[in-house]
């Protein structure tokens, strides 16, 4: 079996969707007190940010590294804010 290369393609889509996944899933937990909705919350909310982060990455797939770097700079930024705005507003 041959080993395959981690290109940089995968690197940025990888970054690009956890990134934003992991950031917004843990709003289940300021959401909600009980397991079940805390969980339908972090798999909705968790799932708005990897297509943030998909779309995200599909628009900057053929721009340069800098602009990728500054892409995924201001997705979390964004995840932070709405994080911030959801859970100080209850």
């Amino acid at each position: 079996m041959k080993k395959q290369k981690f290109d940089e393609a995968q690197f940025w889509l990888i970054l690009m969707t956890v990134l934003p996944v992991v950031i917004l899933m843990n709003l289940g937990n300021e959401l909600s007190e009980s397991g079940g909705q805390r969980a339908l919350y972090a798999g909705v909310f968790g799932g708005l940010g990897g297509l943030l982060g998909f779309a995200t990455n599909h628009f900057t797939k053929d721009k340069s590294r800098f602009i990728k770097i500054v892409a995924t700079v201001i997705i979390v930024v964004i995840c932070g804010a709405i994080f911030t705005i959801i859970s100080d507003g209850l």
